[in-house]
C-alpha cells in the first residue's frame, strides 16, 4: 500500500508540475494520511520480520546471513521479500496456519470438536 500511494501521489505531482505539496495544507494532510499507514505497517512488519530472523529462523548462518542483508538495508522491500520467502514457508508457520483454519472450518460447520 505504501509504494502504491507513494506512486499516485508524485505521478500527480509530476503530471501537474508541481514540485512541492507545501502550498496546499489540505492535499498535504490527505497524501500524509495516505502514506501513515504504510509506513506503521512497513514499521510492523520489519520489527517481526527481524524478530522471527533472530528467534525461530532455523536455516544455516550463511542463509540467514544472506536474509540478513535485505532486512537492513532494503527496510520497505526486504521485509516483505523475507515475509513470502521465508516466514510462510516456515514448517511452525505453515502448520500453524493449517490448525487454525481447520479450527474456522469446523466452527462454520458447527462440529464441536
Amino acid at each position: 500500500m505504501f509504494f502504491g500511494a507513494l506512486f499516485a501521489i508524485l505521478l500527480a505531482m509530476g503530471f501537474s508540475g508541481l514540485r512541492s505539496l507545501s502550498g496546499f495544507p489540505r492535499v498535504l494532510s490527505i497524501a500524509r494520511s495516505l502514506l501513515l499507514p504504510g509506513v506503521l505497517g512497513s514499521a510492523i512488519l520489519t520489527v517481526a520480520m527481524w524478530y522471527f530472523w533472530f528467534n525461530f529462523d532455523k536455516s544455516s548462518w550463511a542463509r540467514k546471513a544472506l536474509w540478513a542483508v535485505p532486512l537492513y538495508f532494503l527496510v520497505p522491500i526486504g521485509p516483505a521479500l523475507y515475509y513470502f520467502f521465508v516466514y510462510l514457508r516456515n514448517a511452525e508457520v505453515t502448520s500453524l496456519t493449517a490448525a487454525s483454519h481447520d479450527v474456522r472450518l469446523r466452527a462454520k460447520a458447527g462440529s464441536p470438536f
